[in-house]
């Protein structure tokens, strides 16, 4: 049998996830700006979802999302999203 390794928010990230409630949100939004060069198309949404679907192994943090414990007494960890 494996065991998973465990990887908890730290203190300071769970402080921060613990502020964001009611009209207090730390969301961000990205914006990339594709040029492409001299001759080429810029490329369709497929083949951006491939490109980063090919990379996703070096990320792994990309798969996972947060899960907390039954009780509040642990900070929430990384776990691999199965919906993913």
């Amino acid at each position: 049998m494996t065991s998973a390794v465990i990887s908890r928010l730290s203190a300071q990230d769970a402080q921060i996830l613990r502020l964001e409630a009611g009209p207090i949100r730390g969301h961000s939004a990205k914006i990339i700006v594709l040029e492409p060069a001299a001759g080429h198309a810029l490329p369709s949404v497929a083949d951006l979802r491939a490109a980063i679907a090919a990379r996703l192994d070096a990320a792994p943090r990309l798969r996972q999302r947060l899960v907390r414990g039954p009780l509040p007494l642990t900070r929430p960890a990384w776990a691999d999203d199965p919906q993913f």
